[in-house]
C-alpha cells in the first residue's frame, strides 16, 4: 500500500481505492442480509456473490475513469496537454498572421520586383496584389479539416 501513501503520511484516496479493489476478492467478503443473518464465507446463501462481483466491477471501472481524469488534469498542469480551444485560438492567430503577411507582400516588395523586371511599379503591384487576394479567397473557400482528419 506504499504507493498510496504520501511522504507526510496522508493517503492518496484514488490510489488507495484502486489498490484496495485490486487486492480484494469479493467472493470472500462477508455481507449482512436485511434480516441480520450473515452469509457464509463465500456468500452462498443468497445471490450476494454476483451482486458483490458486479459492485466490485462498477467500483473498479469508476476508479479507472477517475484515474484517467486525474492523468489528463496532471498533463494539463504539466503543460504537455493543451485544450482544444487553445489550439483553435493559436491556429486562427497563425492563419491571420499568414494572411496579413501575404496581403502586405505586394506593397512591400512589389516596387523592388517591378524595378528588377523593368515594368511600371503601380501596374505590377496592382496585378500582384489582385492575384494574391484571389489565391487567398480560393484558400478561404476550402473546407476546414474536421477533428481527426489529416
Amino acid at each position: 500500500m506504499g504507493d498510496a501513501v504520501f511522504d507526510d503520511g496522508s493517503l492518496d484516496e484514488e490510489k488507495a481505492r484502486v489498490l484496495w479493489f485490486a487486492n480484494t476478492n469479493p467472493s470472500y467478503m462477508r455481507s449482512r442480509r436485511g434480516d441480520g443473518e450473515t452469509t457464509g464465507k463465500r456468500g452462498k446463501k443468497s445471490g450476494n456473490t454476483d451482486m458483490a462481483r458486479g459492485e466490485f466491477l462498477i467500483k473498479t471501472e469508476t476508479a479507472e475513469v477517475n484515474l484517467a481524469i486525474r492523468r489528463i488534469e496532471l498533463a494539463v498542469l504539466e503543460g504537455s496537454l493543451v485544450s482544444l480551444d487553445e489550439v483553435r485560438r493559436a491556429q486562427r492567430a497563425a492563419g491571420r498572421a499568414t494572411r496579413d503577411m501575404f496581403l502586405n507582400f505586394a506593397p512591400r516588395h512589389g516596387a523592388e520586383m517591378a524595378g528588377e523586371l523593368g515594368v511600371d511599379p503601380g501596374t505590377f503591384i496592382g496585378l500582384l496584389e489582385a492575384h494574391i487576394r484571389k489565391a487567398l479567397n480560393e484558400a478561404a473557400d476550402q473546407p476546414m479539416p474536421e477533428d481527426g482528419d489529416e
